[in-house]
């Protein structure tokens, strides 16, 4: 008797067919249930996007089958040019979320030129915000990149400040006096400081916040001294020895 592969019986194949059908059938009626719509959109990650955008996708994507969202587009409107990397996650039964995080990009200048960390352009949108502010910098003759000084200072404050309580909002440059002003995002702490000094003096500024001891930073600290940071909190103004 012959025990090897059972026989296929001929109408397998119709069979496979029409159970195919009916799984797509019913994800289609699934998608298309009044209780998998788009019901709320929620926004998530370090890059919010402009309150007009923000509106206007929540209204395109009200009553939306939840499993059918455009996801292209999406893309196409809030993460332009592949900068930014836009997360799509469905949560039952009609929550919709949207994570915007950076994908190269590190910062914008005042004309909304963005630029990776090496200081190299990426693109032009004004409208992104969640990225570092860059203030003063401008672009090289072939506007392809930041200018040389431009790129120095910004690979000096991202060496000394990868510590996430210090990662800064906002790097304000004075090409003309070398003045260098920080506004640090986790705390919005401002900090004065020297391009010409630039990475003691920041050193300064994470041995500061290490002797702290997870307490928050003073509201203003200027390390333009040799050996003292200068801080003020609450209007009152006194300087600390630096410790090395």
């Amino acid at each position: 008797m012959d025990r090897g592969l059972p026989a296929v019986r001929p109408d397998a194949p119709l069979l496979i067919g029409l159970a195919s059908a009916c799984l797509v059938a019913a994800a289609a009626g699934a998608a298309l249930s009044p209780w998998l719509r788009v019901r709320s959109v929620s926004w998530t990650g370090t890059v919010p996007p402009p309150h007009a955008a923000r509106a206007r996708v929540e209204a395109a994507l009200a009553g939306r089958p939840l499993l059918l969202v455009p996801e292209p587009r999406l893309r196409a409107g809030l993460a332009p040019g592949g900068v930014l990397r836009l997360d799509v996650r469905r949560r039952l039964p009609g929550t919709l979320e949207l994570r915007l995080e950076p994908r190269r990009a590190f910062g914008v200048l005042d004309d909304g030129t963005i630029v990776d960390g090496g200081g190299a352009m990426l693109a032009k949108h004004p409208s992104i915000q969640g990225l570092v502010r860059l203030d003063g910098f401008a672009l090289d003759g072939r506007r392809r990149r930041l200018a040389p000084e431009g790129r120095a200072l910004l690979d000096a404050v991202r060496a000394a400040l990868a510590e996430p309580a210090l990662r800064p909002a906002t790097i304000q440059w004075v090409p003309e006096t070398g003045d260098v002003a920080l506004v640090l995002g986790p705390s919005g702490t401002r900090v004065r400081c020297d391009a010409d000094d630039l990475e003691s003096q920041l050193l300064k500024l994470r041995i500061l916040a290490r002797s702290l001891d997870g307490e928050p930073l003073p509201a203003w600290i200027d390390l333009r001294f040799d050996d003292q940071v200068v801080v003020r909190e609450e209007g009152r103004m006194h300087g600390a020895r630096a410790r090395r």
